[in-house]
């Protein structure tokens, strides 16, 4: 079977860097290691495409994240403090990218559809308005502030 998403490659990932090629800054596609980087064609010189990479490490560097709104990548940005542009595809993405920008961690597109009008300033409206970044970090202090999950094992054997 497709994995989620499967639908929107390559088309919403050439999308997104055909986007952002006029920013000034390095952008980072992760596709994952079951799709093949030559599908998207030429990449523009401020991007790399890499498969799998370590969210947590690349979190730590980023200004910026834009994703789909899945629970799993919208976490760790989250977790890291990383403002967040995203473009709900599936599932769990509309509701994640409507709370994101309610918290003010991030703007939520409407879609693949918003992508050629309004990534680049989505982008460029995370990075210059310091407080996207102070919503983001207010999460990240809140998430940081929970109880570590192995306290769950006591709190359910008491039940």
């Amino acid at each position: 079977s497709e994995a989620p998403g499967s639908v929107h490659f390559p088309s919403v990932y050439r999308d997104a860097l055909e986007a952002l090629a006029p920013l000034d800054a390095r952008v980072l596609v992760a596709i994952g290691d079951r799709r093949d980087p030559a599908e998207l064609g030429p990449v523009p010189a401020n991007a790399q495409v890499a498969g799998w990479v370590p969210q947590r490490e690349v979190m730590r560097e980023a200004a910026v994240m834009v994703g789909h709104g899945g629970s799993g990548s919208t976490l760790a940005a989250l977790a890291a403090g990383v403002p967040q542009a995203l473009v709900p595809l599936f599932v769990d993405g509309p509701v994640n990218a409507a709370r994101v920008a309610e918290l003010g961690a991030g703007v939520a597109l409407d879609g693949p559809d918003a992508i050629a009008d309004a990534l680049l300033p989505a982008v460029r409206r995370l990075l210059g308005d310091p407080a996207h970044r102070a919503a983001a970090r207010a999460v990240a202090d809140e998430i940081a502030a929970l109880p570590p999950v192995d306290d769950a094992v006591a709190v359910l054997q008491s039940l």
